[in-house]
């Protein structure tokens, strides 16, 4: 029962979060290009092992701190279904409990250009009258991204994205922070900074 009241609660965070910020639901899929068709065939999706998630296809690998708590796949799947978009996993850094700081990354098709994407996001937040800075070419994991920070007088968060185009599939990194907590901006950028590009393990056997 006890995990059963757990779970419920995530699925009721995150629908919270579906309605109070568009750009997890389907707001995204009406603005950004939204998936369509079966994804290419050298597309895949990572997989997590202890608190490091791995994508040799993407190429990145990103290290979380202990104590980190990854949604189950049944709820990541249903994210994907309510949203349109592949996710690789949504992460709360503080518990089961606890809504932010959150991370999660995900894959669509992209049918028009980067460009194009992050105007789309700037259009959203200017309709939700939040303010934002866009920087280009910052490096995460050894590849670059756009980045996009947004926030509101009404909220007491930030949010991060970091968008990159990779084989006409547009990666997502979402992060979700409290303003005035900085043990939490600090394990943010830890996450971040963890960031490097693939390279098989010894497990792997390469």
């Amino acid at each position: 029962m006890k995990h059963r009241l757990l779970y419920s609660f995530t699925a009721a965070a995150f629908l919270c979060l579906s309605a109070a910020f568009p750009i997890y639901a389907d707001t995204v899929s009406n603005s950004l290009p939204a998936a369509q068709g079966n994804p290419a065939p050298s597309y895949q999706q990572g997989r997590l092992e202890g608190t490091t998630f791995s994508n040799p296809w993407a190429d990145y690998r990103m290290t979380f701190p202990e104590g980190t708590y990854f949604n189950p796949d049944s709820l990541v799947s249903y994210m994907s279904s309510y949203t349109g978009m592949d996710y690789e996993f949504a992460a709360s850094l503080y518990g089961d409990m606890t809504l932010y700081p959150c991370i999660n990354i995900s894959f669509q098709d992209a049918l028009i250009p980067l460009k194009e994407c992050v105007q789309n996001l700037l259009d959203l937040y200017s309709e939700k009258d939040y303010d934002y800075t866009v920087k280009t070419g910052v490096w995460v994991g050894g590849h670059p991204f756009t980045h996009v920070q947004a926030t509101s007088e009404t909220t007491d968060i930030y949010i991060d994205n970091y968008l990159r185009i990779i084989d006409g599939k547009l990666m997502w990194i979402c992060i979700k922070c409290p303003k005035e907590d900085d043990t939490a901006k600090a394990a943010v950028k830890q996450i971040v900074d963890s960031a490097t590009t693939f390279s098989p393990s010894a497990e792997d056997g390469q």
